[in-house]
């Protein structure tokens, strides 16, 4: 399974959930300031790549002189194999200047995040209340309904600071 955790990436972590490979970009939330462009792939190390299903990555490359990923890198297959294909042939490669302004956005991504958080919660209940909105789906408003062992699994999802 892959999951684009752009959105919550300070939030939920999906590879805990069973997702395979998850993607963000590190320009909208992990940088925070739009000045870099990036992206993240992180793979688990539990997917069996030499399934069947999947034969570039099973039979041999011979543009890598007939290197199989699956026989070569075992749990690391798709990650080699993306940044090698990718790399050579289109050249997504992070400046280190780039590198060093993304990390300045992560510095404060927590910060950020749960600000984020706390004004969505405020528009939610200000939606909530008004007269011309019929309704609003926002999973933290029903959170006061619950008993306290939800809430509590619901806060680890949600990450309510």
């Amino acid at each position: 399974m892959i999951v684009d955790n752009t959105s919550t990436v300070d939030l939920v972590k999906p590879a805990e959930y069973g997702a395979d490979i998850v993607v963000d970009s590190a320009t909208k939330f992990l940088g925070g300031h739009g000045t870099s462009l990036g992206g993240l792939i992180v793979t688990g190390d539990e997917f069996d790549w030499a399934n069947g299903k999947f034969p570039k990555f099973t039979k041999t490359d011979p543009t890598y002189n007939g290197l199989s990923y699956t026989e070569a890198f075992n749990e690391l297959t798709y990650i080699i194999k993306a940044r090698g294909n990718f790399l050579r042939d289109v050249g997504p490669s992070l400046s280190p200047f780039n590198a060093f302004l993304i990390l300045q956005g992560i510095e404060t991504l927590s910060l950020r995040m749960k600000q984020h958080n706390e004004n969505a919660l405020e528009v939610a209940k200000f939606l909530d209340n008004h007269d011309s909105v019929s309704w609003v789906n926002y999973l933290v408003l029903n959170m006061i309904l619950l008993t306290n062992s939800r809430k509590n699994i619901l806060k680890e999802a949600m990450v309510l600071y």
